[in-house]
């Protein structure tokens, strides 16, 4: 058997498999072949024990499911259970609901019978204990019961798991203070939290994530347009003085595309940061 399956937990998925593997064995021919022949040839004993096995296993397998409800249950709402959860205490689980699924199937054997219950086997009738008590025992305890039980728990294990996500989400926004100031109030409201700090440089960086280029930074970025721009024709002069200082004075259109490209590339800087946030201009 693998090594990730010999979990103390599975041990009630495999009671479940047994209790479902003897409604086939025990339950299912006989049912078939009463079925097939629409009348009941096989005695009194024999019914007895088909009606009995029929309830047995079809309340332990019911049973098996609340138990499985409960251990979730645990598991989600006490952090401490996955330690508490040993062999022994499952295999009391266990016990507990084959001895509650005996209790159920062995009344009519003691005697727990409706007076009709001879007459219709020897009409070739077999049926399980038609007696008003007993059918109303054995159906809250085998289905009604165990059936708001299982409702219970999953819906307390519903609104545990959705608490825990709201909480991990609110802790998630908390950590993040950039994203959680400019989500609730936008572009206005992130520039006005950090100008009250550091003034309209602040805000700005707070919005694409790094400070504004400095003069050096913009001279530089001129300068290298400016230099691109230019051409041997252009600085081909006679003389070399009026050269020198043709290349070192940049143009006026080389300027204006320096600042149209630091203009993009800030913009670019910005409307990235505000995409980031699903934030649109």
């Amino acid at each position: 058997m693998e090594r990730n399956l010999q979990n103390v937990a599975n041990y009630l998925i495999l009671s479940l498999a047994v209790a479902d593997l003897l409604v086939a064995c025990l339950v299912m021919p006989l049912g078939a072949v009463y079925e097939v022949s629409q009348r009941w040839t096989l005695g009194p004993e024999l019914c007895d024990m088909w009606t009995s096995s029929d309830v047995l296993c079809c309340t332990a397998s019911i049973l098996h499911l609340v138990a499985i409800a409960l251990d979730r249950y645990w598991a989600v709402t006490n952090i401490d259970y996955i330690h508490q959860r040993t062999s022994k205490r499952i295999g009391l689980m266990i016990l507990v609901i084959w001895c509650v699924s005996f209790l159920v199937c062995i009344a009519p054997l003691l005697g727990w019978k409706d007076p009709e219950w001879e007459e219709r086997v020897n009409d070739e009738k077999c049926m399980i204990s038609q007696d008003i008590y007993y059918q109303i025992f054995a159906s809250v305890s085998s289905f009604y019961l165990p059936l708001a039980v299982i409702l219970v728990l999953y819906w307390r294990i519903f609104q545990t798991a959705r608490k825990r996500i709201r909480r991990r989400q609110a802790i998630r926004t908390a950590d993040d203070p950039n994203a959680k100031s400019i989500a609730a109030g936008g572009i206005a409201g992130g520039l006005a939290a950090a100008s009250g700090t550091g003034g309209i440089a602040a805000a700005v960086v707070t919005v694409i994530g790094r400070p504004l280029p400095t003069i050096s930074e913009t001279t530089t970025a001129f300068t290298t347009v400016s230099s691109a721009q230019s051409s041997p024709e252009k600085t081909s002069f006679a003389n070399g003085l009026e050269a020198e200082l043709q290349r070192s004075a940049p143009s006026a259109s080389a300027t204006a595309a320096a600042v149209v490209q630091v203009n993009s590339e800030l913009v670019e800087a910005i409307r990235s940061k505000l995409d980031r946030y699903n934030i649109q201009l």
